[in-house]
């Protein structure tokens, strides 16, 4: 039995694939780690995971719509979030759910939009759309800024 040459060029390209190692994530794909991140410290009301994933300058604003049509918006520091994320601990099961998040990144800022449900021990609380900015500082993306709407009657029937 007759075997065919090896071409020389071969083990090169054998040797420069091994060297090579695995590819490296994309930016999106980074982003949507952060943001499982994220989100699992909240639904589990981690105060010290959220604290980890977010920029300790970051801030959250909330626009609320009542039952009127009328809205009222709230603006505090996320670690007021993280303050009540400790006080919630152990005394409500909480899945706030993201619905086909879009994510745009360029260079080390993203931008996260999508719409999301959210339940307390089962039960519908609201829904609306959430809005996060993301700065990739020390090669870890971080919320900087999280706008979220709460909208009673807004959820999909």
């Amino acid at each position: 039995m007759k075997f065919a040459p090896v071409a020389p060029v071969a083990p090169v390209a054998l040797v420069a694939l091994l060297l090579a190692g695995p590819a490296a994530a994309s930016p999106q794909a980074e982003v949507a780690a952060a943001l499982d991140a994220f989100m699992a410290s909240v639904n589990t009301s981690n105060a010290d995971a959220f604290t980890a994933a977010v920029d300790p300058r970051a801030m959250i604003q909330v626009q609320q719509f009542q039952p009127d049509g009328s809205s009222a918006l709230r603006v505090f520091p996320a670690s007021d979030f993280a303050a009540r994320l400790r006080s919630r601990t152990g005394k409500s099961t909480v899945d706030e759910r993201l619905i086909d998040p879009q994510i745009l990144v360029t260079r080390d800022f993203a931008h996260v939009w999508t719409p999301y449900s959210v339940d307390i021990d089962g039960k519908r609380l609201h829904c609306g759309v959430n809005s996060f900015s993301f700065i990739k500082t020390a090669g870890k993306w971080l919320v900087t800024n999280l706008t979220w709407t709460a909208d009673p009657q807004g959820c999909p029937k």
